[in-house]
C-alpha cells in the first residue's frame, strides 16, 4: 500500500473515531448545559485547564521524537517513558499543592478539589502517552482511534450519569478520570510492551539527544496549548466563571473542525512526511495536503458559524444566551488554525523544532494580549474576535516562514486553500436564506436546524465541484482507494 493511501486511511480512522467520539461528547455537553449552570461548567473547565497547563509544560517533546525518528530503538523509547512519567507526575503534584491558591484567585472554594481530581486523570494519561506514540509511529491509527472514541464514550456516559444524580460540576472531573482509565487500558495493552517498557540504563548521551530535539518542541507544545486554552483563564478572571462557562462551551464546539479533524490529519501527516525520502517530495505533499485538508475542514467551520444561532435556539436554555454569538465569531479559528498545524507537522518532520517554538510563541502571545485587552475593554464578544485574529496571524506567519526558509511561494499554499474557501460561499448563502425564511415561531427550532444543515451540505457539495473540482475528485479517489486497501490495525 502506498504511503499516500496509508496516510488517508490513517486519517479516516482518526477523524471518524474522533468525530464520532466528539459527537457523543457534544450531545452530552448539550444535555449537561440543561443540568449545570454556566458557573459550574466554567469552574470545572478552569480547573482542568490549570492541570493541563502543568501537564503540557512537562511534555518534553520526546513522544514526537519517537514518531519523527522511526529507527529509534527500544532503549530510546524507555528513556522517553521514564522522563515523561516521572517529570509529569512531579508537576502534577505541584499543581495539586497549589490548589488553594487558585481557589482564592478565582474566588471558587471547590476549585482545589477539581484540580486534584483532574490531576489524577492526567497522571494516567502520562502513562498511556508513549504507548500511543509508538502506535502512531507504526501507523496503527485504528487502535488510536478506537481508544479515543471509547474514552469519549465513557466520558459522555459518566458525566451524564453523575450530573443526573446531582454531582454538579464534579461530574466533569469524575468523568475525566474514567476516560483516562479506558484510554490507559487500551493503549498500554495494544502497544508492544518491549517497545516502550524494556528497562534500560538511563544515559546522558540518549537523554541529551532527546532534550536537543524535544526541548524546543516542549516549549512549542506549552505555547500551543496556551494559545488554545489560556484565553479561558483570562476570560474567567476578567469576566467571571459564568461568562467563561459559556465561552468554553462555544469554543469547544467551534474547535471541533480544527482539533477533531484538522489536527488529527496533522498527526497522521507527521509520520507520513517523515517517511518521504527527499525535500522536494515533502514540499509537494505539503501543498497537496493543504488543499485536501481545507476541503474537509472549511465547510465544517463555516457551517458551524452559519447555524450557530439556530443551535442555541434549539438546544440551550436562556441562561446560555451568549453561546450563539460567541460560536459565530469563534468559528473563524477553525478556518485558520489547521493551516498552522499542517505546517507544524511539516516542520517537525523536517526536524526544525526551534522554528515551531518561535511560531507558537507568536500565537500564544497574540492570544494572551488580544484576549485580555479585548475582554477587559470591549467585552466577551470582542474577546472571541481576538481569538480568530491571533490564529490568523499565526497561520500567515507560518506560511511566510516556509517562503523565507524553504523558498515555498505563499501562493503555493494559499491557492489550494482558497478554492475550498470559495466553495463555502453557496453553503453560507443558502443557510442564511433558509434561517431568515424559517424565522417564525410556528417552526420547530430542531426542524429548522435540520433543514439548514441538510441544505447547507448539498450546497457545499455543489460549490466544491464548481470551485474546487480537481481537489474534490482527488479526495474522492483517495478515499475510495484507501477503503479498498484497508490493512489490519
Amino acid at each position: 500500500m502506498s504511503l499516500a493511501y496509508r496516510a488517508v486511511l490513517g486519517a479516516l480512522w482518526t477523524i471518524t473515531s474522533s468525530v464520532g467520539g466528539r459527537a457523543v461528547g457534544l450531545i452530552a455537553n448539550i444535555v449537561l448545559a440543561a443540568l449545570l449552570t454556566p458557573e459550574q461548567y466554567g469552574e470545572a473547565n478552569v480547573a482542568m485547564i490549570i492541570v493541563y497547563t502543568a501537564n503540557m509544560a512537562t511534555y518534553l517533546g520526546f513522544g514526537q521524537y519517537l514518531v519523527a525518528n522511526p529507527r529509534a530503538g527500544n532503549d530510546v523509547a524507555f528513556h522517553a517513558t521514564f522522563y515523561h512519567i516521572s517529570v509529569g507526575w512531579i508537576a502534577l503534584l505541584g499543581v495539586v499543592f497549589a490548589g488553594g491558591y487558585f481557589a482564592k484567585l478565582y474566588d471558587t472554594p471547590d476549585l482545589g478539589f477539581y484540580i486534584s481530581a483532574g490531576a489524577l486523570a492526567v497522571a494516567m494519561e502520562r502513562v498511556s502517552f508513549i504507548p500511543g506514540r509508538i502506535l502512531a509511529r507504526e501507523m496503527r491509527f485504528k487502535v488510536l482511534g478506537i481508544a479515543q472514541m471509547c474514552g469519549e464514550f465513557m466520558y459522555a456516559g459518566a458525566a451524564l450519569g453523575f450530573a443526573f444524580t446531582g454531582y454538579g460540576a464534579k461530574s466533569l472531573v469524575f468523568a475525566a478520570i474514567l476516560r483516562s482509565v479506558v484510554t490507559l487500558l487500551i493503549l498500554t495493552l495494544s502497544a508492544e510492551r518491549a517497545m516502550w517498557l524494556t528497562p534500560t540504563r538511563i544515559t546522558w548521551k540518549t537523554t541529551r539527544e532527546l532534550i536537543d530535539f524535544g526541548l524546543p518542541i516542549s516549549i512549542g507544545n506549552i505555547l500551543h496549548f496556551g494559545s488554545a486554552k489560556w484565553d479561558n483563564l483570562i476570560v474567567g478572571k476578567v469576566l467571571g466563571t459564568g461568562v467563561v462557562g459559556q465561552y468554553n462551551f462555544a469554543y469547544n464546539i467551534a474547535d471541533i473542525p480544527a482539533a477533531q479533524v484538522g489536527e488529527h490529519i496533522g498527526d497522521v501527516l507527521l509520520p507520513s512526511f517523515a517517511k518521504l525520502e527527499d525535500a522536494a517530495a515533502q514540499k509537494r505533499a505539503l501543498a497537496r495536503a493543504s488543499g485536501l485538508l481545507s476541503l474537509i475542514v472549511f465547510p465544517l467551520a463555516v457551517g458551524l458559524g452559519a447555524v450557530a444561532h439556530s443551535l442555541q435556539r434549539a438546544f440551550l436554555k436562556p441562561n446560555w444566551n451568549l453561546v450563539g454569538s460567541m460560536l459565530v465569531l469563534l468559528s473563524v479559528l477553525s478556518i485558520v488554525r489547521p493551516v498552522g498545524w499542517l505546517i507544524s507537522s511539516y516542520l517537525q518532520a523536517t526536524l526544525r523544532p526551534r522554528v515551531i517554538m518561535t511560531l507558537e510563541a507568536v500565537k500564544a502571545l497574540g492570544i494572551v494580549v488580544f484576549v485580555y485587552l479585548f475582554a477587559r475593554w470591549l467585552g466577551p464578544l470582542w474577546a472571541c474576535t481576538a481569538v480568530g485574529l491571533a490564529f490568523g496571524t499565526h497561520a500567515l506567519a507560518s506560511i511566510w516562514v516556509l517562503k523565507a526558509r524553504d523558498q515555498i511561494p505563499m501562493s503555493h499554499l494559499l491557492r489550494p486553500i482558497g478554492r475550498p474557501l470559495f466553495a463555502c460561499a453557496p453553503m453560507l448563502a443558502v443557510v442564511l436564506a433558509i434561517r431568515y425564511g424559517l424565522n417564525s415561531p410556528s417552526w420547530n427550532a430542531w426542524l429548522a436546524l435540520v433543514v439548514e444543515i441538510a441544505a447547507g451540505a448539498v450546497a457545499y457539495v455543489l460549490g466544491a465541484f464548481a470551485f474546487a473540482g480537481a481537489q474534490s475528485r482527488e479526495l474522492i479517489g483517495l478515499l475510495r482507494g484507501a477503503l479498498k486497501r484497508q490493512p489490519g490495525a
